[in-house]
């Protein structure tokens, strides 16, 4: 124990106060153990364990003060669980519980939303994360009101829309089309049965990934499971599909693809700088993703506001919310916290 604590305190480098409280709530037992040889990988956590608060601000300077908060919580996770990942004698097969990177209120906060994700999961009969059910990935409360006039009635992209729990919140929204894309083949059937469920009728469903150029590549879902064997899909990007649909006007991009947003967004420059579409975009994969796509929208000029929002009780997912700027003349509603 005592070369833990060795080690935490010169990683992870915050008050004393806070070096105090993290140790006793690590001794007191906040860990989440996980069944298996020890194999657990958050795999950002490497990549992004040696990125400071200084290199954050430097290279997304437009970030509002909760961006930066949020951001360098999910920071300091990635700096604990990669010496978990560089020194698993002291770990074995141990993640640290989210709970120990939130303030008391925010705590406080979480638990009752932790109780209205478990109400929405019975009433849904689904077991989507809170940034599904309860944040719409950010639209519910992380947006001005101006954006859901702005949205509605556009076509609507839902990248990696697994079982369609995403495209069915964005139903809230009036999108007047939805296009889905999922390499994996064991998604459409459900993704179709939950369209079929809320009578939405006015959506395709593409089995491929999104990118930066037509191409094709090898695809494994290590979530559902570690031994997956890879299978080919295609790729195809954003600027063809609204290329064969002219008269289609982009209103919503949401998209979780494992560390592939820079690529997808490469892909849709044209239709994006069109349309300037609300980008929902998980951001935690990786260094290029995490900063490149803040760069690729600030080189694009597209006056965007830009947050970055952990959604997921800022623990292992963060979230890329952009919107046009003029949209900011309506305030935002009060922000959720949940885990």
């Amino acid at each position: 124990m005592t070369a833990l604590f060795r080690h935490l305190v010169v990683h992870l480098r915050p008050n004393a106060g806070y070096r105090l409280k993290l140790a006793w709530r690590i001794l007191s037992g906040d860990w989440m153990y996980l069944p298996g040889d020890g194999s657990f990988r958050h795999e950002p956590a490497q990549a992004l364990a040696n990125i400071s608060s200084e290199e954050l601000r430097h290279r997304m300077p437009t970030l509002d003060s909760t961006s930066f908060a949020d951001l360098e919580r999910y920071l300091r996770v990635c700096r604990l669980l990669a010496i978990a990942e560089e020194h698993p004698e002291l770990f074995g097969n141990t993640i640290v519980r989210g709970e120990l990177f939130l303030t008391a209120r925010e705590r406080a906060r979480a638990i009752r939303d932790q109780h209205r994700l478990r109400l929405a999961q019975a009433r849904c009969k689904s077991q989507a994360s809170s940034e599904v059910l309860l944040a719409h990935h950010g639209l519910k409360h992380e947006v001005p009101s101006a954006v859901y006039n702005y949205i509605r009635g556009k076509t609507f992209v839902d990248a990696g829309s697994f079982y369609g729990e995403s495209s069915v919140a964005f139903l809230n929204y009036q999108p007047g089309f939805i296009h889905a894309f999922d390499p994996d083949p064991m998604t459409e059937h459900p993704f179709r049965s939950a369209m079929k469920q809320h009578g939405m009728s006015n959506y395709e469903y593409h089995p491929c990934a999104l990118g930066n150029k037509k191409t094709s590549a090898e695809f494994r879902n290590v979530c559902r499971n570690r031994g997956a064997q890879a299978v080919s899909c295609n790729v195809t990007t954003l600027d063809e599909v609204f290329r064969e649909q002219k008269e289609s006007r982009l209103g919503v991009v949401s998209a979780d693809i494992e560390g592939w947003g820079v690529e997808l967004l490469e892909g849709g420059k044209e239709v994006i700088t069109r349309d300037r579409p609300v980008l929902l975009l998980a951001n935690y994969h990786n260094r290029n993703e995490l900063f490149g796509m803040y760069k690729f929208l600030m080189e694009q000029n597209l006056d965007y506001t830009i947050k970055m929002r952990a959604l997921c009780g800022g623990v292992f997912e963060m979230t890329m919310i952009a919107y046009p700027r003029e949209l900011d003349s309506e305030p935002t509603k009060n922000r959720m916290y949940s885990l």
